[in-house]
């Protein structure tokens, strides 16, 4: 008990720390921290009276407008954040944040079945032959792996947005690698992406014959604090790269040098 009591405090440490780099209030964090948890607890609550588990996790339900929007608010600021990467030099970190938009635009656009049931038109043919919910998504394809493949790309994100900051972003970080550092959403979102790895592997080990019901339809709770976890990712990342490049601040412009002083002659 006394180990796990104290990797808790140091847990905690470093994301109260880690938050504080970020200037991020730190009653922010902390909600933002345990949300997953706690939200996850009340979701599977609601099991106890069944339709209002229904209501929450249907399709057009509250908690997949509010995906939704958290992955197209993620993706804008992850173009923002690619723009001023851009404008730093770093083309890496812009190709990288570029990409990241693109594909989180992807997400919100096939939640929402690129807006089929907003703008209420017909499925083609040839898609509705292969898809399992007879709509305008990719997700949904049974003729080929798509789902699956699908399913393994959130394991492998939430992995990574769970671990890779632990890496990181500590006092004492195990990798230095700047690419990764950018990469790598503060330490107080890892619980964001932590719950989807769970989830992800959950399915995949226990019960990855069911296609149904509650436990497949449980699944908008981890997606949405997936999404959430993006958005403030983005949000941090964008403002940080909004300020001075501290790597630029330490090195001296020609511009400077050329133009110093001339020292006053008697």
């Amino acid at each position: 008990m006394t180990s796990i009591a104290t990797l808790t405090h140091t847990t905690l440490r470093e994301v109260a720390r880690d938050a504080r780099v970020e200037e991020v209030d730190q009653r922010v964090s902390r909600s933002v921290f345990w949300l997953p948890v706690v939200g996850a607890v009340v979701v599977a609550a609601t099991l106890l009276h069944r339709p209002l588990f229904t209501a929450l996790v249907r399709e057009d339900g509250p908690l997949e407008w509010v995906q939704v929007t958290l992955f197209a608010l993620a993706s804008v600021l992850f173009a923002v954040a690619a723009w001023r990467s851009a404008r730093r030099g770093d083309r890496l970190g812009c190709l990288l944040l570029a990409i990241g938009a693109l594909g989180i635009f992807g997400i919100a656009g096939e939640e929402i079945s690129w807006g089929q049931r907003i703008f209420d038109w017909s499925t083609p043919s040839e898609l509705a032959a292969v898809n399992h919910q007879n709509e305008t998504n990719i997700h949904n394809i049974t003729a080929f792996p798509v789902q699956r493949i699908g399913n393994w790309l959130q394991l492998v994100l939430g992995a990574a947005g769970l671990v890779l900051p632990w890496l990181t972003r500590t006092d004492r970080p195990l990798v230095r690698a700047r690419v990764l550092r950018l990469l790598s959403p503060p330490l107080f979102v890892t619980s964001c992406f932590g719950l989807l790895f769970a989830y992800r592997a959950i399915r995949f080990i226990w019960v990855s014959s069911v296609e149904i019901g509650p436990v497949v339809t449980f699944g908008e709770w981890p997606e949405l604090t997936f999404a959430l976890g993006l958005f403030v990712f983005a949000l941090v990342l964008a403002r940080r790269l909004a300020g001075p490049d501290p790597a630029a601040g330490t090195r001296e412009s020609p511009r400077s040098r050329d133009h110093q002083p001339e020292p006053a002659r008697p």
